[in-house]
């Protein structure tokens, strides 16, 4: 890993990241396959949506503040492949 990243890290430090990694990606995940009043916009690789809209979901969870207006292709691109499969998302019907 310090060969790629330059950093070196211990075994905590790197359970750390990997939990913070999954817990945005259920964020994500959920964002994308549930929510409605939202759009994707494909040049951009950000959500679309309303002012209001991301007010009321950041009430709910301050962490989706970190998806409001940003790129997001890294999670459509690298975070499918390590969590899609793996990682229960907690859908609530």
């Amino acid at each position: 890993m310090k060969e790629q990243t330059g950093k070196t890290l211990n075994h905590k430090q790197i359970k750390i990241d990997w939990e913070s990694m999954k817990r945005d990606w259920r964020l994500f995940d959920r964002l994308m396959r549930l929510e409605s009043g939202i759009g994707w916009d494909p040049v951009n690789k950000s959500i679309v949506a309303s002012s209001e809209w991301w007010d009321e979901k950041i009430k709910v969870d301050k962490d989706y503040d970190k998806f409001r207006g940003k790129n997001l292709e890294m999670y459509q691109t690298h975070y499918v492949a390590l969590f899609r499969d793996y990682v229960t998302v907690g859908d609530i019907s």
